[in-house]
């Protein structure tokens, strides 16, 4: 048996959101989290600041926002993504799947 062990450091997507409802979601996060940024321009990116973590959401290289971050942000992410409503998910993956662009 090989047993792997995962890196916390690892960058990760937690879930994929409709970019269509960008909006929406910078809208609802905002009036959650004192310290973002965010911006549209050719892609749309929000960044959040909270707990010595930086979770992004953004579609630099998707079609849709993909909500990423290190895994040691999970509970971060998690929080983020129960303030949404289910209409704005195209995907949530339940073990967070790997960001091979990093």
């Amino acid at each position: 048996m090989v047993v792997t062990s995962m890196d916390q450091n690892e960058w990760v997507i937690f879930a994929e959101l409709r970019r269509s409802d960008f909006e929406l979601v910078v809208s609802i996060l905002s009036d959650h989290f004192p310290r973002l940024e965010w911006g549209s321009q050719c892609d749309d990116w929000l960044w959040i600041y909270c707990r010595d973590y930086k979770l992004e959401i953004d579609s630099f290289s998707s079609m849709e926002l993909e909500v990423k971050g290190p895994r040691k942000a999970y509970g971060l992410a998690q929080e983020v993504l129960r303030l949404l409503p289910p209409s704005v998910f195209v995907q949530v993956f339940e073990r967070p799947k790997l960001d091979l662009t990093r």
